[in-house]
């Protein structure tokens, strides 16, 4: 388990809603030994597609200025996908063929956000690089969850899909009437 709770979400949520088996919190070793750097998530699902994830998701995170968030967040996923991170990658897998992908939070653009991700997703596109909003992935993995597992992860979004969201829609209906 990855001591980030968003990178434990996407994982449940690439094994529960996508179909990959995962490798979570893989480290690259440094060249002269010591503890590198991190690669978030490695997948492969049945089809024998592979998948390279990074995941930077807060609920609070740092804004850039307004006019410089797109630039800053481009930045994120250059640095997240470094060579050092890609050859590793490429030695495990013993393959260049793989895609990527990167989950954020929509809360790192304020202002016209529509219009920032969209240029955010274009250009990292151009990166080979799918952007995904990870708004969607805890949408999908609460909707679709298969209560079958002990790990913390799925027990604790299992109790948001049962009894937080339950009581909260019934809250609202209530006000409705």
């Amino acid at each position: 388990m990855a001591v980030n709770p968003g990178e434990d979400i996407v994982n449940v949520w690439l094994q529960e809603n996508c179909g990959y088996f995962t490798r979570q919190n893989i480290n690259v070793p440094k060249v002269r030994g010591g503890r590198g750097k991190e690669i978030d998530i490695l997948g492969m699902n049945k089809s024998g597609k592979k998948i390279w994830v990074e995941v930077t998701v807060s609920p609070n995170p740092y804004l850039a200025k307004k006019e410089e968030q797109v630039n800053k967040m481009v930045k994120e996923v250059k640095d997240k996908f470094d060579n050092e991170k890609g050859e590793e990658v490429k030695r495990i897998f013993g393959t260049n063929n793989f895609n990527k992908m990167f989950v954020y939070s929509k809360k790192v653009f304020s202002g016209e956000t529509d219009k920032k991700e969209k240029q955010f997703s274009e250009r990292i596109k151009g990166r080979g690089v799918e952007a995904i909003e990870f708004e969607k992935v805890l949408n999908e993995t609460i909707e679709n969850l298969n209560y079958y597992s002990v790990d913390p992860t799925r027990i604790f979004l299992y109790y948001i899909q049962k009894f937080y969201l339950q009581k909260k829609s019934l809250h609202l209906k209530d006000k409705s009437s």
